[in-house]
């Protein structure tokens, strides 16, 4: 969920398609009444499947809406990201139809947990993937920013002085005033925290 600067809350989930999922985005006006400006009534269902994690939105009031494919026959899921204008129809121009996939090259189902945009414009999600974690940072027209460890991903896992194995997966993330990803682990308490650029 996440609050405009109009005062208008979004919330971002799954609603149940036969056997998968598809990922809803709605819009509410600060009394709680649905938002009729905002797509259909207020709700934008995207059309393919999909599960929804985090949402963030910038300074024009566009939505940025982060998660993960629905893997099939054992493959592994990827980031997806949609971009939405602020009557709820996707930013055309931003990457590919105003959505990314990106795989995270792991035989584990990779999706994002947090999403965010950093002082440069560009979008920054921070996803689990089994229980490592997975970073991507984008330029501001949907592309991967290759300023970013080389590729424009990053990815790692948590581990404990003492264990070999910790198991531990990502909870979440922000960006802070620097740029920086700070990037936390459950079943410890765990951070991490990457430079944004020199």
């Amino acid at each position: 969920m996440a609050i405009d600067s109009q005062g208008r809350i979004v919330a971002l989930g799954d609603r149940p398609a036969g056997d998968s999922y598809r990922f809803v985005v709605m819009r509410f006006l600060s009394d709680g009444s649905p938002d009729p400006s905002f797509g259909n009534g207020g709700k934008v269902v995207r059309p393919e499947e999909g599960l929804a994690y985090a949402v963030a939105i910038d300074s024009k009031g566009q939505i940025m809406a982060a998660g993960g494919t629905l893997s099939q026959s054992g493959e592994p899921g990827d980031f997806r990201l949609s971009f939405y204008k602020e009557d709820g129809t996707r930013l055309r121009h931003w990457g590919g139809n105003g959505e990314v996939t990106t795989s995270c090259h792991d035989r584990h189902w990779a999706h994002a947990v947090s999403v965010g945009f950093d002082s440069r414009g560009r979008i920054v999600a921070i996803g689990a993937m089994g229980h490592a974690y997975a970073l991507a940072r984008y330029r501001r027209d949907g592309s991967m920013d290759r300023s970013f460890s080389g590729n424009g991903k990053a990815t790692g896992r948590f581990t404990l002085p003492q264990r070999r194995h910790a198991g531990l997966g990502v909870r979440g993330g922000v960006i802070d005033q620097r740029d920086r990803i700070v990037v936390a682990g459950g079943g410890h308490f765990l951070l991490a925290r990457f430079i944004g650029y020199r």
